[in-house]
């Protein structure tokens, strides 16, 4: 597929913030208490973060909003992204949460230091799907 076929099927399939609701969520993540950030569940888009994961990161969050965080990912990460259509992640209404341990990617801009996080799927408003990521240690 082209860069073009793939971002218009992004378009048509990418998660996006539309409703009240939707932007509710947004504004909890922002308010996260810890390292938190909502992505794309397809594109890894980034849709909104904390101030905690805003502090992590190497630049003015807006400059990353809309941009996938996927060529940021760990190894270990990547091996669990491979993983979750087995796992049950893209079944509705409700997959389970993925717990997930982590080495470094050593990067700068978009920090992710070794520890554990949560993943979370769930269908926003106009039934696309996003994941909040929430670090735990």
């Amino acid at each position: 597929m082209s860069n073009a076929q793939r971002v218009r099927i992004e378009e048509l399939v990418g998660a996006r913030l539309t409703s009240a609701a939707d932007a509710a969520l947004c504004r909890l993540v922002q308010n996260h208490p810890s390292g938190a950030h909502l992505i794309c569940d397809i594109s890894h888009r980034l849709l909104g973060l904390s101030a905690v994961r805003e502090a992590e990161f190497a630049c003015d969050a807006s400059e990353l909003m809309g941009v996938s965080l996927f060529g940021f990912i760990t190894e270990e990460l990547a091996r669990i992204e491979e993983g979750l259509d087995e796992f049950g992640w893209y079944d509705l209404p409700c997959p389970p949460e993925v717990i997930a341990e982590t080495g470094t990617n050593g990067s700068d801009l978009v920090p992710i230091v070794a520890g554990s996080c949560r993943m979370t799927r769930f269908v926003l408003s106009d039934g696309t799907a996003a994941r909040l990521v929430e670090t735990l240690s």
